[in-house]
């Protein structure tokens, strides 16, 4: 009951947060922009404890729960908020909380505090994420050389460093990359949606032992699985924030636009349709929570993919749709950023 209230009290804050200071006029003038995002509002994301809200308050953060993050994941990502939340304060996250050592605490509590944004570097290829790593790590007299390419980072350009998956002596380790190191190149990539991920290129990068996060070892593989799982699963309950936004925007248009002197939401074609995304998006709803849950139970790794990979389905196909179909309801205003504009009476 305690931790039911304090999801409450958590949602309410991040709601009101939304409402007074992340509007949809502030998302599509970093639109198109290098860094896509505000680090002036990343600092306040981070003085309000959401960034570090994974992080263990002994290593600097608000020591909460996945429910928790997951109240903030679904009203950011109703804002579409272009700052890389789930890719840094989950993922990247994740993946420090998967390593050990003084590094591993001091980029935890910058992360929290704010002042450093990682990025996980662990893709090489598209759909290639359990493929084989071929970034290779040579350790040699205390230096390591690190040579590959990463793809698909983000964020990209902006982050002040990177995590780096390389293999040494065939076994998996990660590696703290910072922004501006010798030999390492950063690419930016669009996206659909008017952000860049970054191709990220380390040619004869010369680090120190003091930069390894995670020692080659056979049990780096699952470690760093673990960590995109998680970020997996948060990533679809901002996917429900995304679709419950468009859906509730939808069916309020429907109830004010008028045709032949009626709400067009009183036409029964236009009501079966609004009924079968409202399926879908319950479907959705309950596939995210089931992955929670198994989050919070402790589940083991492979009851974890399982929902991951669930709720990633689930939810990526009924996001799809709603925000399609929800374009196809406004008809050409759809398309227009003027629809929200007037609704908000932004100019």
């Amino acid at each position: 009951e305690e931790r039911r209230e304090s999801r409450e009290l958590l949602k309410n804050s991040v709601d009101a947060f939304v409402q007074g200071e992340l509007s949809l006029a502030r998302v599509r003038t970093l639109r198109g922009e290098t860094p896509c995002f505000d680090k002036v509002v990343w600092k306040r994301l981070a003085e309000l404890g959401w960034v570090g809200a994974l992080v263990p308050e002994e290593r600097g953060g608000s020591g909460l729960g996945f429910g928790e993050m997951a109240e903030l994941a679904e009203a950011l990502g109703a804002a579409l908020i272009p700052e890389p939340f789930v890719a840094t304060a989950v993922l990247a996250v994740g993946a420090l909380l998967q390593s050990q050592g003084k590094l591993c605490d001091h980029l935890l509590e910058r992360c929290a505090a704010g002042t450093c944004i990682a990025a996980l570097a662990h893709q090489e290829t598209a759909g290639g994420i359990a493929r084989p790593v071929e970034t290779s790590a040579v350790h040699k007299d205390g230096v390591i050389v690190v040579n590959g390419v990463k793809r698909y980072v983000y964020p990209g350009i902006g982050a002040d460093g990177f995590l780096v998956t390389a293999r040494s002596a065939e076994r998996l380790g990660l590696y703290w990359v910072a922004a501006g190191t010798a030999g390492l190149g950063i690419t930016e990539e669009r996206r659909a949606d008017g952000t860049f991920s970054a191709r990220v290129e380390l040619d004869r990068v010369r680090l120190r032992e003091a930069d390894v996060l995670m020692q080659p070892a056979a049990s780096n593989e699952a470690r760093v699985a673990r960590a995109l799982d998680q970020a997996v699963i948060m990533t679809s309950v901002e996917l429900v924030g995304v679709m419950s936004r468009a859906y509730d925007m939808t069916l309020d248009y429907l109830r004010t636009r008028e045709q032949f002197g009626t709400p067009i939401g009183s036409f029964q074609a236009l009501q079966h349709r609004a009924a079968d995304l409202f399926i879908q998006k319950e479907l959705a709803v309950s596939a995210a929570r089931d992955a929670l849950d198994a989050l919070d139970r402790g589940s083991s790794d492979a009851e974890i993919a399982t929902a991951a990979s669930r709720a990633k389905s689930r939810c990526a196909d009924a996001a799809r749709l709603i925000t399609r179909e929800a374009i196809q309801f406004h008809g050409a205003i759809g398309f227009a950023d003027e629809h929200d504009q007037r609704q908000r009476g932004e100019r």
